[in-house]
């Protein structure tokens, strides 16, 4: 039980630091730790603006998440949402590969980027970042 203690924890330090440091991100987006059907850790809810956390993944105590491990989902699936407002769910599914792989990049380097502030740079999550990226620029 004290692994899924530390989860919460974690997950809610995450929250709060994804609100602050990446606040137009998620503007308008719910975050939502709940029961999701899903062997992942989070969901993106397109029509919705949210983002579902699996709270039976966070206290089955399995796996101890780090705070910089809820960074990075948070920050990747709230890119799905803001990818798919951006370029439409019809070009999303055609170019998914592609925009998967700045989204995941991105996700990632913001968990870097909570870790280690001072090793590694605060991506670029724009969505002009983004259309570069997706232009081979």
């Amino acid at each position: 039980m004290d692994v899924a203690r530390k989860n919460l924890k974690a997950f809610k330090d995450a929250k709060e630091y994804v609100l602050k440091e990446y606040a137009d991100l998620f503007d308008g987006i719910d975050i939502e730790l709940t029961q999701i059907n899903e062997k992942n850790i989070g969901e993106a809810c397109w029509v919705e603006s949210c983002i579902k956390v699996n709270f039976e993944k966070v206290v089955s105590g399995e796996r101890r998440y780090m705070t910089s491990d809820f960074v990075e989902t948070l920050v990747h699936e709230a890119l799905h949402v803001r990818v798919i407002e951006e370029i439409g769910l019809f070009s999303y599914f055609l170019n998914h590969e592609r925009a998967h792989h700045w989204i995941g990049r991105s996700g990632q380097g913001a968990g870097a980027y909570h870790r280690g502030p001072n090793i590694f740079e605060r991506p670029d999550i724009s969505m002009n970042k983004f259309n570069s990226y997706m232009n081979g620029d």
